[in-house]
């Protein structure tokens, strides 16, 4: 029968450290002290073999059976899944002196080529504010037990969509440093959610004005947003609809979009 995340965390500590298996090889030991281990076991030529692959929650069930798929490719391939750790270790260790910033710069200098220009220098400005100060020289295999705390901070000061985009922001730097398990799996779920709050409608003719004037003389967007902000309250549509809209819809000459 297949482990689930309810009965792993209700899983409680007994005198002697006891196994719940999940299918297909990961189990999870839980031992006397409450810790909750999850392992795999697994045969390579003939002789069975056990892999530690973390401790929940650090290491989801989800994460824990794509370990064990990986093992198991690994070992179609007839490659010992213990010596492939072993050289992962060994090229963090040789990657010691490359630093979160680092990887970060080059990361960041290869996706811009995708982004445009507001958008890199957004995420760039959000690094050199947000990260930068307070992880950028640490190794970028070793960043795991600070990260957190960076993201606090920035939670502590109510910037809570930023801390979720700087999450975002850090995966995505450890999946190009080739960094595995990534350090920021899972941690979305250890962050404050954020609470939406309702405006009021604008009715007072003289403010309307000065919201459309806004509207008019915006700068810091893309064009196709500005038009998309100058159309809406000309229009009254859904921004859906209005992000939808599709030539054929449109009579110029009538003035009319159906």
């Amino acid at each position: 029968m297949a482990l689930t995340d309810p009965a792993i965390k209700n899983a409680k500590p007994k005198e002697k450290p006891y196994r719940l298996f999940d299918e297909r090889g990961p189990y999870l030991e839980v031992r006397p002290n409450g810790s909750k281990n999850l392992r795999l076991k697994s045969r390579v030529g003939g002789k069975g073999k056990l892999l530690a692959i973390g401790v929940y929650p650090e290491v989801m069930l989800k994460s824990a059976r794509e370990q064990r798929d990986q093992v198991r490719l690994t070992i179609k391939q007839g490659i010992d899944p213990r010596l492939t750790r072993k050289t992962q270790r060994q090229q963090v260790v040789a990657d010691a002196e490359l630093t979160f910033k680092a990887v970060a710069q080059d990361w960041h200098q290869k996706q811009a080529a995708k982004w445009v220009p507001e958008h890199a220098a957004t995420i760039l400005s959000l690094l050199t504010r947000d990260i930068f100060p307070h992880i950028g020289n640490i190794p970028v295999g070793d960043i795991k037990p600070e990260l957190l705390k960076v993201l606090r901070r920035i939670e502590e000061r109510g910037a809570i969509s930023t801390a979720k985009r700087a999450l975002q922001i850090c995966r995505a730097v450890f999946v190009f440093a080739g960094i595995s398990p990534n350090p920021a799996a899972d941690m979305s779920k250890r962050l404050a959610v954020a609470v939406g709050t309702n405006f009021d409608a604008v009715t007072d003719p003289a403010q309307l004005g000065e919201v459309l004037r806004a509207l008019d003389d915006a700068s810091n967007v893309t064009p196709p947003v500005h038009a998309t902000l100058r159309l809406l309250p000309l229009l009254f549509g859904r921004s859906t609809e209005l992000r939808m809209m599709r030539w054929a819809d449109v009579d110029l000459d009538q003035a009319e979009w159906r």
